[in-house]
């Protein structure tokens, strides 16, 4: 808690010009994106009742860690590092009702200066952080309560010639069916093979979860993203760009020109679709698991990521192939 105090008033010996001498409407804009776990639960129907609070929590989850990638890439402080506050800090004094509050919070003043890096960095290690382990220590503790749904294949009748339930896994079987006969248990759902979460399902986990953590410390050790130049906000050789993961985001400007229809149109398209992925479990509450019972919650899946890879496309080809960029992100 000290140490957050300290992230939060703390001033960085770094001089930087205020915010006012920048371009009141830079090319890019940060927006939730949804990763592949997020959308293969989305095809298996795993936010079905009574699973509801699971799915918002794990929404929640994609977006702190989006926020927490944005805003490692804003404490780098170079060129690419403060554009991209400025425009987070932008984006966020265009949300509704409490915008300017978020804004100047984020800041900590009207412009941008040394402590808007030591608040971002705050926000970056301590405060995201602290809220992911939160949100998914309850999270896991839910999927325990209720039982991992899996997907919809899991509730199939076994292939002939499938291994016979070994004595853990018809154990783990009884243990379930007596729990979903309990009126007092939160789960309902038997597929047709389970086993303990732990250590079975917890220890897999555990594995794929240190082969990307591995995966993701090699590529940056050998692979790091190139530092540019300091930081100059009164430069008019440098045309910031998106961070790759926001390219669908700088393709919708040219969607909603004008200084009005970009909040409109950006912040609107971006909230729209995540209140949507938050109403989806009460929406979609047909009784079917398989992606064709549910042709609705399925079309929409698909309309997102394709407007998303298109967006993402048109951008790339926009801003790479054309020179509009300073060094490849």
């Amino acid at each position: 808690m000290a140490g957050l105090i300290i992230h939060l008033g703390g001033h960085p010996a770094v001089a930087v010009l205020p915010s006012e001498a920048l371009d009141p409407a830079p090319d890019h804009v940060p927006e939730e994106d949804w990763d592949p776990p997020e959308s293969t639960l989305h095809v298996s129907g795993a936010y079905k009742s009574p699973r509801e609070l699971t799915w918002v929590l794990g929404v929640t989850l994609l977006i702190l860690m989006v926020a927490t990638a944005f805003t490692g890439g804003c404490i780098r402080w170079d060129q690419s590092g403060y554009f991209d506050t400025v425009v987070g800090t932008t984006i966020a004094g265009w949300t509704p009702i409490i915008g300017p509050f978020l804004a100047k919070l984020w800041r900590g003043g009207d412009t941008i200066t040394p402590l808007t890096l030591t608040r971002t960095f705050a926000f970056h290690v301590w405060i995201f952080p602290a809220l992911l382990f939160a949100i998914a220590t309850v999270h896991v503790a839910l999927v325990v309560i209720q039982g991992q749904f899996g997907s919809w294949v899991n509730y199939e009748p076994d292939p002939p010639g499938t291994r016979p339930p070994d004595e853990d896994e018809r154990a783990a079987m009884e243990k379930l069916k007596r729990e979903v006969l309990n009126p007092d248990s939160r789960k309902v759902n038997i597929p047709s093979r389970v086993t303990w979460f732990f250590p079975y399902h917890l220890f897999k986990e555990g594995v794929v979860s240190m082969v990307v953590f591995f995966g993701v410390f090699l590529a940056a050790f050998f692979f790091p993203v190139p530092v540019e130049e300091p930081v100059d906000p009164t430069t008019i050789t440098y045309a910031p760009t998106s961070m790759w993961f926001f390219l669908f985001e700088d393709q919708l400007f040219l969607l909603f020109p004008g200084a009005w229809m970009i909040p409109a149109g950006n912040v609107g398209v971006d909230t729209l679709m995540v209140i949507l992925l938050y109403l989806l479990p009460f929406i979609d509450r047909s009784p079917g698991l398989r992606p064709f019972q549910r042709p609705m919650a399925i079309a929409f899946m698909l309309i997102v990521v394709f407007s998303l890879l298109v967006l993402a496309m048109l951008a790339a080809s926009r801003v790479y192939n054309y020179g509009f960029i300073n060094s490849p992100r």
